[in-house]
């Protein structure tokens, strides 16, 4: 399922640990408007749903986040004879 889902949603991963557990990341539905509130095991199961077809019966996560849309990238890169560069 997971290879399948892959070809057609590449920002969609799964992948197990040494310890047994998996990491998996899903595209959120929109952006949260308070980045601080963390997401839910209901929020992860749904979007898992949707992309996937199922919630692989996760259950008990280490850990959610959201993470990554560029929002608080730069209005330009280039303003006269100053470059902004950098990286994460």
């Amino acid at each position: 399922v997971v290879a399948e889902v892959h070809k057609t949603q590449l920002r969609f991963g799964l992948q197990p640990l040494d310890d047994g557990a998996y990491r998996v990341i899903v595209p959120a539905d929109g952006v949260a408007e308070d980045r601080a509130t963390p997401p839910t095991l209901d929020d992860f199961k749904s979007r898992l749903k949707a992309f996937a077809g199922t919630d692989f019966g996760v259950h008990s996560p280490r850990w959610l986040s959201r993470f990554g849309d560029a929002t608080r990238q730069a209005e330009h890169y280039r303003v006269g004879r100053v470059f902004l560069a950098g990286d994460a």
